[in-house]
């Protein structure tokens, strides 16, 4: 018997709340208050998601820092559609889960992006897509050549 899955529409308001809408118009004034509140609020919540969803402490933190730094950055396209909780945690899975594919993909993490072997006249980028991960070299002493393969 398939589990039918219900909805208490009451629960949730249609709109922000007035403090909700306050503590928004502060962090897009760029107040750093707060964003200390922000990240009280939400880091150990986070936190726990990531960990769950990672399975290591380390990558966890790593994608918590990640994650507010995206909040941070975007926090003015921020249209009030939805609660602020919602919005921050679309943006935490999201995060998260494109940190899992680019493991699964390259065997690390996405902070390894960028110059990831320095030689004296060529760079190596790793550049993740849908299906592989790609090694992209480039030499600055021979401005036509370069190469793009999968590693």
């Amino acid at each position: 018997m398939p589990r039918e899955i219900t909805y208490n529409w009451l629960d949730r308001p249609a709109e922000l709340t007035a403090q909700e809408a306050l503590f928004v118009s502060r962090l897009k004034a760029n107040e750093d208050a707060a964003y200390d509140e922000l990240v009280r609020m939400y880091s150990g919540p986070m936190y726990h998601v990531a960990y769950r969803m990672t399975g290591d402490a380390a990558e966890a933190s790593d994608a918590v820092q990640d994650i507010f730094l995206k909040i941070f950055r975007n926090i003015g396209g921020f249209k009030g559609e939805a609660a602020l909780k919602t919005w921050i945690f679309k943006i935490a899975f999201s995060e998260i889960l494109n940190r899992l594919r680019w493991s699964r993909l390259c065997g690390g993490s996405p902070t390894n992006i960028g110059p990831s072997l320095s030689f004296a006249t060529s760079k190596v980028f790793l550049i993740a897509t849908s299906r592989t991960c790609w090694e992209f070299r480039w030499e600055p002493s021979n401005p036509g050549w370069r190469g793009l393969a999968p590693i």
